[in-house]
């Protein structure tokens, strides 16, 4: 039996690293199916590492139980259910479904709900205080799947609740948008009884195969994000007559170099309620044998899937791997599993100034701001937004640069460019009226650029001012400029009147 410890080591730099930390030790116990009620306090549950994806990919979302101050023993009558939230799904599958990892077997219907899965020991298991054993569930982040972070939770039967945190990433290159999301796919063929356009049946006893009649195909090839894990998918059709399998009959995968099986302690299994895939990642990572797990009749027309959940490790070049599939009725197909690598944003700094003409203006004088947009950045601008609300006191008619309009109703000023190379700049001038509302005329403007923007301290303007002098009527502008030449006089008069 291999420890936990070689499989701590093996797995090193997955999720089932940081899950099994904490001073685990090799060697806890597997013992015959049972009924067992864990003592009060002797079972822990907590969560394993929060696994971090991107939209459109599988994760693996993992749990322990362990031992606590005393000995754990757990058996397959006790449970750990898992509830997900929105923006998370269960794997799908036409039937119901599960994923036993050699110690715990996680059961889910996703025909009927996307959101839950019970997971149940799959032989009694007695742990140590510092002993462990995971629980995994792969998951789909379904690629409409906002940003953000979605908690999942985890009850057991011993009476303690932990919550586990999906953080989900979203690719700048948004090329999740067109993958293909294989759990639609399969929950839209259980339609018809498991898929394809006929209905298949599932039946029990020894089945006898026409030669010739199973045809072996590749679905939908999984696109992943290196560091991720995809969804492998073959599918078993009847050709020209009818095709029948049973679980004599097998689908042995061969994976390659940069694609591995998901990561267990034991010999696990993925069960879809059709076909059966097993492998032993602790022995050989590249290979998984699939059986059905009863005899199934498909007429022509009717398609049975296959699916395997792997792991991309995030070592993996972008490429396009071959995975094969060979069936004992004597064909092989290759599904492609394409890996791709989340290139992180571009960025771009652009920064904003603004002037105005006059410094003084009286009612009836017009303004005229210039904006000034500079590229700070090594890196050209695909495109920005300059927006600036008009001060208050100065009106139209506007008259503004090629690109930008003004809302009159809000006063607001939009300008959209194009690019902008590298170390260049831009101006945006806008004009209007003093109207002798206010006394003093405040403005600032905000760029906004396609890119993200290392440096938003810049992102917003000076901010300019124009004191409003107003007009003088004609009677006073000629006694003022009477003044001229008669400040003397003033003068003395105020003189005098002072002593």
């Amino acid at each position: 039996m291999p420890s936990v410890r070689k499989y701590l080591k093996r797995w090193a730099g997955l999720a089932v690293t940081a899950l099994l930390a904490g001073g685990v030790t090799a060697g806890f116990a597997l013992g015959a199916a049972q009924t067992a009620t864990a003592a009060t306090g002797s079972c822990v549950l907590s969560p394993g590492a929060a696994p971090s994806v991107y939209a459109g990919d599988y994760t693996l979302l993992t749990f322990a139980v362990g031992a606590g101050t005393s000995d754990c023993d757990v058996a397959p009558g006790d449970t750990v259910n898992i509830t997900l939230p929105a923006g998370v799904q269960t794997v799908g599958g036409a039937y119901t479904s599960n994923f036993d990892d050699g110690l715990w077997n996680c059961t889910f219907s996703p025909q009927n709900e996307r959101q839950t899965a019970t997971c149940t020991p799959s032989v009694a298991l007695h742990m140590a205080p510092g002993q462990l054993a995971g629980v995994f569930l792969p998951v789909l982040v379904p690629a409409s799947t906002a940003a953000g972070t979605y908690d999942t939770t985890a009850t057991s039967s011993f009476g303690q609740t932990v919550t586990n945190t999906v953080t989900v990433k979203i690719c700048p290159d948004n090329a999740q948008a067109t993958r293909v999301d294989l759990n639609e796919v399969l929950r839209s063929a259980a339609a018809n009884g498991g898929g394809g356009t006929a209905t298949l049946t599932r039946q029990d006893g020894p089945a006898v195969r026409a030669a010739g009649s199973c045809v072996l195909a590749p679905a939908a090839g999984p696109t992943v994000y290196a560091g991720d894990y995809a969804l492998l998918a073959f599918q078993v059709s009847a050709g020209t007559s009818n095709c029948v399998v049973d679980p004599g009959d097998t689908v042995t995968i061969t994976l390659p170099a940069g694609v591995e099986n998901v990561p267990g302690a034991f010999t696990s299994s993925f069960d879809d309620g059709l076909w059966k895939c097993t492998f032993s990642p602790q022995t050989d990572r590249q290979t998984a044998t699939c059986t059905p797990t009863t005899s199934i009749d498909m007429p022509v027309g009717a398609v049975a899937g296959i699916f395997l959940p792997v792991y991309i490790p995030a070592n993996t070049p972008v490429g396009t791997y071959p995975a094969t599939a060979t069936s004992s009725f004597g064909q092989t197909a290759t599904d492609p599993v394409t890996v791709r690598t989340c290139a992180p944003a571009p960025q771009v700094d652009l920064a904003i100034t603004k002037a105005v003409d006059k410094s003084q203006a009286a009612p009836g004088d017009r303004l005229t701001y210039t904006l000034n947009v500079h590229n700070n950045s090594t890196t050209e601008s695909s495109g920005w937004t300059v927006t600036d609300r008009l001060p208050d006191g100065v009106t139209g008619p506007w008259v503004a640069s090629a690109g930008c309009s003004v809302n009159d109703a809000d006063r607001v000023l939009t300008c959209l460019g194009g690019a902008l190379a590298a170390g260049a700049d831009t101006a945006i001038t806008v004009t209007g009226t003093v109207d002798g509302s206010v006394q003093m005329v405040y403005n600032t403007a905000v760029v906004h650029g396609n890119e993200l923007d290392p440096d938003t301290g810049n992102d917003t303007s000076n901010e300019v001012l124009t004191e409003v002098v107003p007009l003088l009527s004609a009677g006073l502008a000629a006694a003022v400029a009477g003044l001229a030449g008669g400040g003397y006089l003033i003068r003395r008069r105020r003189t005098a009147h002072r002593h």
